[in-house]
């Protein structure tokens, strides 16, 4: 459930328990966190405690009582003297007051000369962002080779070797060496016909490096590869060389506003510090 959707004092307090359990679930001596607790008091009177908590600081134990208060107007002073009283009533605890909205100065300064501290949950507002990166837009560019161009070049020396063994194929062909196929089914080999690269695997390779729009060359060199013809047999190759275009085809822009990801926010009034909430806590 989203912030925005708590309306009862009830489950803002829950809302409050469940996002108190997250952050202070990072810290392994965090202990007995409840929500709604009746604590007795030294006046023999039972208190209620909306969030409680427990937490081994610096060996020490120490006892957290925390009041929610979900209303449309700041917390008054009353308010904060009602539960500084509940708190000195049972002794021995920490007091956090949370509010939805803010505090009126009389509630303000009182629960700061008796150290509870304030904080809020809330909604986000445009304040909280000064100093942080509320908005990011990322541009994607499609980029990829187009126009490309294969020549294969067969070793001159090995073909002179050879030429006699292929006189005749030569010359039926003319000259020219056609190699028919899909690219991921033409490979060069070594001698003893291990695969080496595929023509898609040199057509992937030459899309792995980013380039500016514009036309390239590029040379694979082989000191050892074959590639099969069906008539000739195995043909030593020199190098595979490409021609291609590089191209930016596709511009993207995609936006993250920091409002689509945050709840809301958890500050500190005292020190101003902010915690961002970006789940939303399931409220049983």
């Amino acid at each position: 459930m989203k912030l925005n959707q708590v309306r009862s004092g009830k489950q803002y307090e829950i809302y409050t328990k469940l996002i108190f359990e997250s952050f202070l679930s990072r810290s392994p001596e965090v202990e007995n966190i409840a929500h709604d607790v009746k604590l007795l008091g030294r006046s023999g009177v039972r208190h209620q405690i909306d969030v409680y908590f427990e937490q081994i600081i610096k060996g020490e134990r120490k006892k957290f009582a925390v009041e929610c208060k979900n209303l449309g107007r700041d917390v008054e002073l009353g308010m904060m003297r009602d539960f500084y009283a509940a708190i000195e009533d049972i002794g021995d605890l920490t007091g956090i007051f949370i509010s939805k909205t803010g505090y009126q100065m009389g509630a303000a300064n009182y629960g700061d000369n008796k150290d509870i501290r304030r904080m809020e949950l809330r909604a986000p507002k445009l304040c909280d962002w000064e100093g942080r990166l509320k908005n990011v837009t990322v541009e994607i560019l499609i980029t990829e080779p187009t126009n490309i161009q294969r020549n294969v070049s067969f070793d001159n020396d090995w073909l002179i070797e050879n030429f006699n063994r292929l006189r005749e194929q030569l010359e039926k062909y003319k000259g020219v060496i056609s190699i028919d196929g899909l690219n991921e089914q033409l490979s060069i080999c070594d001698r003893s016909g291990g695969k080496i690269k595929s023509f898609l695997d040199m057509d992937n390779e030459i899309r792995l490096v980013s380039r500016d729009d514009g036309s390239y060359t590029h040379e694979f060199l082989f000191d050892d590869g074959y590639l099969y013809h069906s008539d000739m047999g195995w043909l030593k190759v020199h190098c595979v060389g490409y021609k291609f275009d590089w191209l930016t085809t596709h511009v993207e822009t995609v936006s993250i506003s920091a409002d689509d990801v945050v709840d809301a926010v958890l500050k500190d009034i005292s020190s101003n510090e902010i915690e961002f909430i970006r789940f939303e806590p399931r409220l049983s």
